[in-house]
Formats: C-alpha cells, sequence, structure tokens
C-alpha cells in the first residue's frame, strides 16, 4: 500500500478514490444505488477540500487549488441533489 508507506498522499488517494466512485457511478442501475455512490463521491470532494485548504493554510498549497476543489464539492453537490425527488431531505446518509 503506497499510502501507508509514505509515497501518497492523502489527495492523491482521494483522487484514485474517485475515479473509483466515478466507474461504479456509470455502473449502477437503480437510483438508490446512484445515490449511495453520489453521497460517497460528495464526502470524498469534502475531504479534499479540507485537505487542500489545510495545505493552503500552511503554505504549501495554492488559493486556485483550494477555488477548483470548493468547485468540485459543488459540483458533487449538485449531481447529489439532481438525483433527489422534489422537496426531498437532504440530510447526510448514516
Amino acid at each position: 500500500n503506497l499510502f501507508s508507506e509514505g509515497q501518497r498522499s492523502n489527495l492523491e488517494v482521494l483522487e484514485t478514490q474517485l475515479d473509483y466512485q466515478r466507474a461504479k457511478l456509470e455502473c449502477c442501475e437503480t437510483q438508490a444505488e446512484r445515490l449511495k455512490v453520489l453521497r460517497s463521491i460528495l464526502e470524498n470532494r469534502r475531504l479534499a477540500e479540507k485537505h487542500r485548504t489545510a495545505r493552503f493554510n500552511s503554505g504549501s498549497g495554492t488559493l486556485d487549488a483550494v477555488m477548483l476543489t470548493s468547485a468540485a464539492r459543488v459540483d458533487a453537490h449538485i449531481a447529489l441533489l439532481s438525483e433527489l425527488p422534489p422537496n426531498a431531505d437532504i440530510k447526510p446518509a448514516d
């Protein structure tokens, strides 16, 4: 595991997980499956945003990277909301 050996950053792991989640999304056959994957993508993007912000705050990241990651999080949230029926409750999944 390259992450546990310190050869990959948290952000690289999150990007790899995102690729996997997007592939899973393409294979979903039901709305329930899609919602589950979209929620995991949103959580992934929230974590990426948190890590990018921390890197920026420590001086090792750029504001552009933070803004792009924030936009990706908003896109993931919109994708999730677009799958929900009107007036649906959008509380986080357990």
